[in-house]
């Protein structure tokens, strides 16, 4: 099973983080659609955490042998504030008993220019807002 994000890095402001789920076996694998956004901190992996009305759907999807499957995290459902760093997404699939815990790191950058779009585009947030 290979996992990857689709850019090892990216430059903030951001709307998703996109991946790809590659079945390189031979056995259909199980997962679902939840997927988790981990940041490095102090030396160990801290889970940034989503919005509480943020809910997966808990359907069973199936990749089959062969296949190929797009996963994004969507930036607006987490209840956190990106920043420069290095970061990981991750999540779990199933083939027959086996667990398969997946993970793919990647780097966040503010550019120059993005710190002033993204302070914009913050102010403006703010004032539809109110």
């Amino acid at each position: 099973m290979e996992f990857i994000s689709i850019k090892k890095r990216y430059s903030l402001p951001i709307n998703k983080l996109k991946t790809v789920i590659h079945n390189k076996g031979t056995k259909t694998a199980v997962y679902d659609n939840s997927v988790y956004l981990d940041k490095l901190q102090d030396g160990g992996w801290v889970q940034i955490p989503y919005k509480d009305d943020l809910d997966f759907y808990m359907e069973v999807l199936e990749l089959k042998p062969g296949e190929i499957s797009k996963q994004e995290v969507t930036i607006e459902n987490l209840d956190y504030e990106l920043t420069d760093g290095e970061y990981r997404i991750r999540k779990s699939m199933q083939v027959g008993a086996e667990k398969l815990p997946l993970r793919t790191n990647l780097k966040l950058k503010i550019e120059p220019m993005g710190i002033k779009l993204f302070q914009l585009m913050r102010s403006i947030a703010e004032d539809d807002k109110t």
